[in-house]
């Protein structure tokens, strides 16, 4: 599979962010923050999908864009081109694959195209950075082993994590001979509830009696305690009527008066409503009274307020005239502000020709000087070369200098290093001598490294005795536990303890290799005594090594002296003929800046580097003399409107026959005028409309006064009575009645019929006192016999209490068959966790038996290319997860052994061979971030040819931020991003 177009909608910093067609090996380059990491994250999110808000992994939702996520096209030999598009949706996104053949499908289409990859697969196997070298320094001693076992098998320590974890859990579950652990604490427990139930089963018989006595007490007292309350009930329902005796007494009473006083015919609420009547009479007169007397004052009001029509004609002019008065006076201040202002511009601008020398100078021709856009760039272009010129005049000048003082000193160096040479001759028996001693170092060298692979054979055998002594303590152990779940019936404990014994067994059957251990070391000693009789047979051969040494330093100096003197010379040669060119072309800049001092009106002696300062002035100069002319105009237009207003006001008033000043105060004297008018219009028309409003409201109670008595002659005709007095008696008695109807009413509410009848069969209250004694003397008995029974009650109650010191039976039974049911759970989840570990300890077994001597014969090359042929080949340990590195001298290494680099190499060895392993199963990209920033330059050299070739066969994306490596691509395989911006584009 390889991705070859990578579009990014919104990202992080990624915004609308297009790659196409990328190639095999294709190198991303971009310094701290350009947004490698950020597409590196892309890519994972559009394969695997968006990280939930629950993950630690960032979401690199944009902060200043809408969109969300992006596309890739994938090219797979299987499927042909697919685009695989992910936007946001769901919490992992929506996802919309497309396929060449036109299928479109989702997430289960995708997981078929990547062959059912997950993210964490497919992070630890094709996607590493430098985090996962980092992890390396963090580990000691045989966790450096164990981790790179883990990264040949499955790519990530995870399942060795997972193993160390159930481990720790199933010892917090139960230990042999522990105490603290769950599963012994509820063992132990459990037999002390089982002891405690035997002895209460002696209590039981007696027990059961004394319970069925009070059951039978029980029932005896409800019955009791239910006749008491039916007694009370009754009882409170005497008392009741008793209470409610003289109520239905006044009932009776009531109901005689209304029938005494008939039917009476009067209007509804008809005292009240004829008493408002007669007010609303008294009322509408009096105000009648009031509205006649306030006509008359209003009269005399109109007749004084009636306003002089004089003004009305020419109100309008009058006032725009007013208005007009503040312009009047803003033009007065603008006038006096413009001519200060064309003083200070004159002052400035006399100021300026000053500077320039050009105080006596024609204005007009000041104003022909083309000062435009056009003419400051050629003046500034022009400025900008003859600087440039003249400061490569002065540098070729000093480098002329200072090549003739290098020529001097290299002539120098080259005499005394002649002097110092011997004749060839000489110096040629010399180096013969030199070569017959690098003999004797290359055999010193070979017996060095026996002995050093002699010591760690020895270290090999002594660790292989000390685990043989751990192989009988476990198998001491695991016996002792079989024992233990044989004793408490626990058969699958004991299975479980069986298979553990005969794993060890076998393990110890396997310890056989120490013979063969003893065989290499015996071999490697015989090696070592003839390296050192062949050291001892060489004769020293003693000569002058330093001597050598510094001649041939001596000539190598001198021959590169020489050529150095000739490279200077050539050098001085073409600085000569550098400086007559540039010496012309100085000379021909001066005279175009003479002439354009001459256009601007300059002295030919002015200085070339103020000119532009000059031009600026002569520009601020034309603005001065534009600006005067401007506010000129304005001057004189502000002297005519004033002019012309003054001639209006004083026409005005002479037409009106006022013989007020045309000044400020005529104008506040017309303006009293005109307000002193426009008041007495006001008034005047408020005085008209309220008569008006007075002669409505007259018509208006007059109305009202009509409505009023028709409404009381209305009662009256209702009442059926012919004067007012009439109505008042008949309305006293028909409120009498009333009232009585309303007494009735409520005592009817506190007295339903139902209760009435229940008092007509009752002579008088004494009949109910007799019964209410009768029912306190029946409640008082069976209070008696409650009592006794309670007595009893409470007597059988204390008898089962001293039974139940220590509990009772069924509690006792209850605790033990609980605590049993904890015990069985906590017994069943520590089985689960055995069964997992073992699944977990298969598994990795069969990785390191199939997989892993795989990825060893492949990782082998690979490290071996990587550090140049010094590390030859991987040995893996036949009887654990260990193996060792064989150096080209035979020495062998454990892994945490190596220095911190090669470990790295070691690790990036394994990690490619486990790529390539899998590559029939899952053909998928390498990503690289920075993965190699600890290697020299030579062994970072060999990883980038080792991508290159692996490159060949699957697709390789490679992240860095490191400028020093671009030299060794490809210019196209080489893409820059830059604040998340492509800078090239394939």
């Amino acid at each position: 599979m390889k991705i070859i177009e990578i579009h990014v909608y919104g990202f992080g910093k990624l915004i609308d962010f297009h790659l196409t067609n990328l190639s095999d090996f294709q190198v991303i380059y971009g310094k701290n923050e350009a947004g490698k990491s950020t597409l590196m994250a892309f890519i994972h999110s559009v394969l695997f999908g968006f990280p939930t808000k629950q993950q630690q992994d960032l979401r690199y939702e944009p902060k200043t864009h809408s969109a969300y996520g992006g596309q890739l096209v994938l090219l797979t030999e299987k499927y042909g081109k697919v685009l695989v598009e992910r936007v946001k949706g769901k919490a992992t996104g929506e996802v919309t694959v497309t396929m060449e053949n036109g299928q479109i499908g989702g997430e289960e289409l995708l997981s078929i195209v990547l062959n059912h990859l997950n993210k964490s697969m497919f992070q630890s196997i094709f996607s590493f950075n430098i985090h996962g070298l980092q992890n390396m320094n963090k580990l000691k001693g045989e966790d450096i082993s164990r981790y790179l076992f883990a990264a040949g098998t499955i790519g990530t320590d995870s399942l060795l994590k997972a193993e160390q974890e159930i481990q720790k859990e199933m010892d917090t579950l139960f230990k042999p001979n522990g105490r603290k652990p769950v599963i012994n604490q509820l063992l132990h427990e459990l037999r002390s509830r089982e002891k405690e139930l035997n002895e209460l089963k002696i209590y039981n018989g007696q027990y059961e009696m004394l319970k069925h006595k009070q059951l039978s007490l029980e029932s005896k007292r409800s019955a009791i305690q239910e006749k008491i309350e039916h007694h009370q009930r009754e009882l409170q329902t005497v008392e009741k009527m008793i209470n409610e005796w003289p109520l239905y007494k006044e009932k009776q009473q009531i109901m005689k008066r209304i029938d005494a006083f008939g039917t009476i015919s009067f209007p509804a609420n008809g005292l009240e409503r004829m008493e408002q009547l007669t007010l609303q009479i008294r009322s509408i007169n009096s105000r009648l009274a009031a509205c006649e007397q306030q006509k008359k004052q209003l009269e005399q009001q109109i007749a004084q307020a009636t306003p002089n029509p004089s003004f009305d004609e020419h109100h309008l002019s009058l006032q725009q005239l007013i208005n007009e008065w503040s312009q009047y006076e803003q033009w007065k201040n603008d006038l006096d502000k413009y001519t200060l202002e064309l003083e200070t511009i004159h002052e400035q601008l006399q100021l300026l020709l000053q500077e320039l020398h050009l105080q006596h100078i024609d204005l007009e021709r000041v104003e022909a000087i083309d000062v435009s856009i056009k003419a400051k760039e050629q003046l500034r272009s022009l400025l900008k070369q003859y600087d440039y010129l003249s400061l490569r005049r002065e540098s070729l000048t000093k480098q002329r200098k200072d090549k003739k003082q290098e020529l001097i000193a290299i002539e120098h160096n080259c005499n005394h290093l002649e002097s110092q040479l011997m004749p060839e001759e000489t110096f040629r028996r010399l180096s013969n001598k030199q070569h017959h001693l690098e003999h004797t170092k290359v055999l010193q060298a070979e017996y060095d490294r026996v002995q050093q692979q002699i010591e760690i054979m020895k270290n090999v055998a002594s660790s292989r005795n000390t685990s043989g002594q751990m192989t009988i303590i476990m198998m001491a152990v695991f016996l002792l536990f079989a024992g233990f779940s044989l004793v408490m019936k626990h058969y699958d404990f004991l299975i479980l303890s069986f298979v553990a014994c005969i794993i060890v067994g076998i393990f110890m059957m396997k310890k056989g290799g120490q013979k063969q251990l003893n065989k290499q070391l015996s071999s490697l000693s015989e090696e070592a005594e003839k390296l050192k009789e062949q050291l001892n047979s060489e004769k020293n051969v003693h000569h002058n090594a330093h001597l050598y040494e510094q001649q041939k330093e001596l000539r190598e100096q001198w021959k590169n002296q020489v050529l150095q003197l000739e490279h200077i010379q050539h050098q001085s040669e073409q600085l000569e003929h550098e400086w007559q060119l540039l010496h012309k072309e100085h000379q021909r800049f001066i005279e175009q800046l003479n002439q354009m001092k001459k256009e601007m009106l300059l002295d030919i002696e002015f200085p070339s580097e103020q000119l532009m300062n000059a031009f600026d002035i002569l520009v601020d100069i034309r603005k001065h003399l534009s600006k005067t002319k401007h506010i000129n105009v304005l001057i004189q237009q502000l002297q005519r409107q004033r002019l012309e207003w003054k001639q209006e006001l004083e026409q005005w008033f002479e037409r009106l026959q006022f013989k007020w000043p045309s000044n400020f105060e005529g104008i506040l004297l017309l303006k009293k005028a005109l307000s002193d008018h426009q008041e007495k219009k006001i008034i005047y028309r408020e005085l008209n409309n309220k008569r008006q409003e007075l002669d409505n409201q007259e018509h208006q109670l007059k109305l009202e006064q009509q409505s009023v008595e028709s409404d009381m002659q209305q009662l009256m005709s209702v009442a059926n009575v012919e004067n007012i007095e009439d109505y008042w008696n008949k309305g006293s008695n028909f409120e009498t009645v009333e009232k009585l109807k309303e007494r009735l009413a409520l005592l009817s509410i506190q007295m339903s019929e139902e209760k009435t009848k229940g008092y007509q069969s009752i002579q008088d209250i004494h009949e109910l006192e007799r019964k209410q004694t009768s029912l306190i003397s029946h409640v008082k008995d069976l209070t008696h016999q409650l009592t006794v029974t309670d007595t009893d009650l409470a007597k059988i109650k204390y008898e089962l209490k001293q039974l139940e010191e220590g509990g009772t039976f069924t509690e006792k039974l209850h605790e033990f068959h609980y605590s049993k049911s904890q015990f069985q759970d906590f017994a069943k989840k520590w089985f689960k966790l055995a069964l997992a570990k073992q699944i977990l300890v298969n598994m990795m077994d069969k990785f390191r038996k199939q997989r892993f001597p795989k990825v060893l014969q492949m990782a082998e090359t690979y490290l071996s290319m990587l550090t140049n042929g010094e590390y030859v080949s991987l040995h893996l340990h036949e009887e654990e997860d260990h193996f060792f590195i064989k150096r080209q001298d035979g020495v062998l290494f454990a892994p945490n052994e190596l220095s911190q680099a090669t470990a790295e190499q070691l690790y990036v060895s394994l990690r490619f061979a486990l790529v390539n392993i899998l590559e029939d199963e899952y053909a998928c990209p390498i990503i690289i971030d920075d993965g190699f920033v600890n290697f020299d330059s030579r062994r970072t050299e060999n990883v980038i040819e080792l991508l290159k070739k692996m490159s060949k066969n699957k697709q390789v994306l490679f992240f860095t931020c490191h400028q020093y490596l671009l030299p060794t691509f490809a210019e196209e395989q080489i893409i820059t991003l830059e604040n998340g911006k492509l800078l090239n584009s394939l």
